[in-house]
């Protein structure tokens, strides 16, 4: 008599083989696509928690879980948390953590000294013994004497990429040089080209007299930041529009020689400095080469020669050429 099995041996080999190699195929299966792969994960965790109250074996799920799922296009990445079972999501926009973006606009406020003002000029001072200027070439004329030059303006700057940015700005320009003191006499050029050659000298003068070249600037231009971090040295380039007026004679007393002369010039700088960065506050320190070029033509200089000219047909710097100042930028 044969002996009888509550159930045939061959359906519960056949039924072990298959609870075992099952994880195989469907692991198998599933690296076919990574799509399917993203769809069944719903399926995935819960044949995997079957399986391990079943049959008790190792978790066949483990490697696929603890690596991450890649996609293609930019969507969303899903992967099996390790502890908790629950899907993490992260997206390829998503910021980082703890990453703090730069602010992109900041005001300015600057201010500067300039130096190398004129080139040419009405008037040198002519002291001591005068008559050596009394031709028109004479020996080593004196230049004028030194005097304060200086600029201030307000600007906006906009961060376009990490070591790129725009900026504008608009600065009150100004330099004068005192040409002759009171009761002093100076020598021109011109003065004797306007007078038959002469004399080359004019005076006295009743009041100290300067030279005054006053502008305001419109600029727009552009930064190239070397370097990140609280540390940024830069190189830049403007240009700008250059709206100037010449005038001769002494502004504290409101008098003045002549009539004044005025025009509009184009014009460009090169700039470098260094920025100081301290959170939203930043401290600027910087150099700048470049000006307009201005053709002043005052008239009325030479009192008994009222239709006497003095033109700079070779042009002048409407603000000194070369210019170091600092800034305060605020960002927003």
């Amino acid at each position: 008599m044969k002996r009888r099995y509550p159930v045939n041996p061959y359906y519960f080999i056949f039924f072990s083989l298959f609870m075992l190699l099952s994880p195989t195929f469907t692991l198998q299966a599933l690296s076919l696509s990574e799509t399917s792969v993203q769809d069944n994960l719903c399926s995935k965790i819960f044949i995997n928690r079957a399986l391990k109250k079943l049959i008790g074996i190792a978790d066949p799920w483990r490697t696929l879980a603890e690596s991450p799922v890649q996609t293609s296009g930019g969507r969303p990445v899903k992967k099996l948390g390790k502890e908790t079972g629950k899907d993490t999501e992260k997206s390829e926009n998503q910021k980082v953590p703890g990453k703090v973006l730069e602010k992109k606009l900041s005001f300015i406020g600057f201010g500067c000294l300039n130096f190398g003002m004129v080139s040419y000029y009405p008037y040198t001072p002519a002291e001591g013994d005068y008559t050596q200027y009394q031709s028109s070439f004479g020996v080593n004329p004196p230049e004028p004497y030194e005097d304060f030059s200086w600029a201030f303006g307000i600007g906006m700057d906009y961060r376009l990429f990490d070591s790129i940015s725009l900026f504008f700005d608009g600065g009150f320009y100004t330099w004068r040089l005192l040409l002759a003191r009171k009761d002093g006499y100076a020598y021109g050029q011109w003065v004797a080209e306007q007078t038959g050659y002469s004399s080359a000298v004019i005076g006295p003068f009743s009041m100290d007299t300067y030279y005054y070249m006053d502008t305001t600037a419109i600029r727009i231009g552009a930064r190239y930041i070397l370097s990140a971090g609280n540390f940024q040295p830069w190189i830049g380039i403007a240009a700008g529009a250059y709206a100037w007026q010449a005038t001769i004679g002494n502004r504290e007393l409101g008098l003045k020689y002549g009539n004044p002369d005025s025009g509009i010039s184009p014009g460009y700088s090169i700039l470098t400095g260094i920025d100081l960065v301290f959170n939203d506050f930043c401290l600027r320190i910087f150099g700048d080469y470049g000006s307009a070029i201005g053709y002043p033509r005052i008239t009325g200089l030479i009192k008994d020669n009222p239709d006497a000219v003095f033109e700079n047909t070779g042009g002048e710097f409407v603000t000194g050429p070369y210019k170091i100042g600092i800034a305060i930028c605020i960002k927003q």
